[in-house]
């Protein structure tokens, strides 16, 4: 009994510090979209994410005065840093589209395989150190990676879906194409134009695709409980946004997103059925996991400590 008190405690008291916070947001967000997109079946992502990014960009107008928008800090953006940025905009919606619908076809395990793969790759192409031991990790990482997709495709009886490949390439391709602004004011402003540009161009594309009009016939749209998720995952999804911009400047997003996404994993297993995952299946998002996590946590220390042995 004392134990469980401890550990009760213990968690109340991660809980409420911002890598806590950023967990929660990171567990709520994939577990509302999945429930949303996958157990009500509401799969018109061009109409779900053009409602998030309305959310996030109300949200983000709205609080724009107390987070460090000052008006010293010029955070408009002029004719020629929007072609400049435009590649990195489009990538950035084919990026959460790509995403609803992956998340929408397989279940969050190999959802969470997919955004360490993309992790990963973004890691090997960002850290300037990668001692021997990490590039093995990684490459061991991918390669599980591989497998696993690839084995998705020939006997999973998902059908073949591309949407998860095009889901890692696309968020890797943002991450780097995406400048790296010193000051929160400017990543916030990143953040806002995001959300902008995304729903200027996802609104007329669900019109001219027929899936506004798809939406009109779904079967849940007479419920309170779908407006409350959609609701719950457009104020999530930016507030988890938000605080990783707060990790990002503290260097801690990478740590701490990899153990959100584990935990997450673990956690699906109780609210989302995974029945159609088989032990070879489990065998990989084992080593894929557990390959990403010691890569990640290797190569944050290594960075730290500037280790500069068996340099590749």
């Amino acid at each position: 009994m004392g134990f469980l008190c401890i550990s009760a405690v213990s968690i109340y008291k991660y809980i409420k510090t911002e890598n806590g916070i950023f967990l929660l947001l990171f567990i709520l967000t994939i577990f509302v979209n999945k429930y949303v997109l996958s157990v009500l079946g509401f799969t018109y992502p061009s109409v779900y994410q053009g409602w998030q990014t309305l959310v996030g960009a109300f949200i983000l107008l709205y609080l724009r005065p107390s987070l460090f928008m000052s008006n010293e800090e010029n955070n408009r953006l002029t004719c020629y840093n929007f072609f400049k940025i435009l590649p990195n905009l489009l990538i950035y919606v084919g990026s959460i589209v790509s995403g609803s619908k992956a998340l929408s076809t397989i279940p969050v395990p190999l959802f969470i395989c997919a955004q360490n793969t993309s992790a990963v790759c973004v890691m090997l192409c960002t850290l300037k150190n990668v001692n021997l031991f990490d590039f093995i990790l990684s490459i061991t990482a991918l390669v599980s990676s591989l497998f696993l997709f690839l084995y998705i495709e020939i006997v999973m009886p998902f059908g073949y879906h591309p949407w998860p490949i095009f889901f890692m390439l696309t968020t890797t391709l943002v991450e780097l194409t995406t400048p790296s602004y010193e000051s929160n004011a400017k990543e916030i402003s990143k953040l806002y134009y995001r959300n902008i540009f995304s729903f200027i161009i996802l609104m007329p594309s669900s019109l001219y695709l027929g899936e506004a009009f798809s939406a009109l016939q779904f079967k849940y749209l007479d419920q309170v409980g779908f407006y409350a998720c959609c609701t719950v995952s457009g104020i999530a999804g930016i507030f988890l946004q938000l605080y990783s911009v707060r990790l990002l400047k503290k260097k801690q997003f990478n740590n701490n997103c990899i153990f959100a996404r584990i935990a997450t994993l673990f956690i699906s297993l109780l609210f989302f059925n995974s029945s159609l995952i088989t032990i070879p299946l489990w065998l990989l998002i084992f080593v894929q996991c557990s390959s990403t996590l010691m890569f990640t946590y290797n190569s944050h220390c290594n960075e730290n400590k500037g280790s500069q042995e068996f340099l590749i």
